[in-house]
């Protein structure tokens, strides 16, 4: 049986949680030497809202989690914002056909929505600067990131799980 725990108290965890590991992607990672790898732990983020808590609230939280993204990242907020809702609608629409049996089946769905988030990403900021290349260039750039936070996927959304309590209506629950 789970503990249910208010919508307020679990996004304030949340958004600790996320700007901590905002925090070690920009700070830490650069003192290794891994300045070009960049986890986007907030596309993570965004899919597991849409999987498991799509609610009225969800663009809230979108556009709350992608101002917090923004501090980190060059990325403006409203386009993370927009990208973000775009798939909470996407995966809204095809709830029916999404389910998530286990591990490997979320792997394979995050992986196409991550996919489908940068191209849409680099699609919008071509469409800013006029330069096909950049769409290309953006793509090839994200493949280590999205494949490493495609493996863990299952784990952080298990964590989440935690944090934020599935209602009976969400797309899948979660084992």
């Amino acid at each position: 049986m789970k503990v249910s725990n208010s919508a307020l108290f679990s996004f304030a965890i949340t958004a600790v949680i996320f700007s901590l590991l905002e925090v070690v992607t920009t700070t830490v990672f650069p003192l290794f030497g891994l300045e070009s790898i960049r986890f986007s732990f907030f596309s993570l983020l965004i899919l597991f809202l849409s999987f498991y808590r799509n609610t009225t609230w969800i663009a809230a939280y979108i556009f709350a989690f992608s101002f917090i993204h923004s501090i980190f990242s060059i990325e403006v907020w409203y386009l993370s914002a927009f990208v973000g809702i775009l798939v909470s609608v996407i995966v809204a629409y095809f709830s029916e056909l999404i389910h998530l049996s286990n591990k490997f089946v979320t792997m394979l769905f995050v992986l196409l929505f991550q996919l489908g988030m940068a191209l849409l990403k680099s699609i919008v900021f071509y469409l800013r600067g006029n330069n096909f290349e950049y769409i290309f260039n953006t793509l090839s750039g994200y493949f280590v990131e999205v494949i490493i936070l495609t493996l863990l996927s299952p784990f952080i959304f298990e964590v989440l799980s935690y944090i934020w309590t599935t209602k009976n209506d969400s797309i899948e629950e979660y084992n």
